[in-house]
């Protein structure tokens, strides 16, 4: 199934109404007021998701949190993100909500969110500030580092199947895309 857009007829989506829509294990996200609705993630992209943050959460500074997808990122009253995984500064989460965007979010690619993640994520963040995105595609494997500068995204590393990936920011980390897989048979 792939991703879909609606808008509520005779105006658009905000995130209040947004915030009413069913838990019906779909990813409702909003992006200038259009509706996306995206199916619950299979199995290997959760396991990537999960994989990361192990590898992760050891490096992370104490001022770090490392926070498994999908915890809301807003933008206004008219855009608001679930990424797949978010690293925050401890000191912005206020009842239990994100109270600035971001240092870090990473999305995990899968054929009905692959167009979205690549293209129209990328700007949304951009546009939000947040400094890094990282994009991890299960099906090369692969995984793609962005850093923002000025008001679009970088690349700083690549690396495919065993090949490894070095990031300072914003915890020091290598790996490769490898160890973001199980063999599933």
């Amino acid at each position: 199934m792939a991703t879909m857009g609606l808008t509520a007829i005779g105006n658009e989506w905000t995130v209040p109404e947004l915030d009413e829509l069913p838990d019906d294990g779909n990813r409702y996200e909003l992006v200038d007021g259009m509706l996306l609705v995206t199916p619950p993630p299979l199995i290997p992209h959760q396991v990537a998701a999960h994989l990361l943050a192990n590898l992760m959460e050891p490096t992370a500074p104490p001022d770090l949190l490392v926070v498994p997808g999908p915890a809301q990122v807003t933008h206004g009253d008219r855009t608001s993100l679930e990424p797949d995984l978010s690293v925050v500064r401890r000191s912005e989460i206020r009842d239990g909500l994100l109270t600035a965007p971001p240092v870090l979010v990473v999305e995990i690619l899968s054929r009905s969110t692959r167009s979205k993640d690549l293209v129209l994520k990328r700007s949304v963040y951009a546009e939000i500030g947040i400094p890094s995105y990282w994009i991890v595609d299960t099906s090369e494997p692969s995984v793609l580092i962005l850093e923002l500068n000025g008001d679009e995204y970088a690349e700083r590393a690549r690396a495919v199947g065993t090949e490894s990936a070095t990031v300072a920011n914003p915890m020091p980390l290598t790996f490769s895309p490898a160890q973001l897989q199980i063999d599933l048979g």
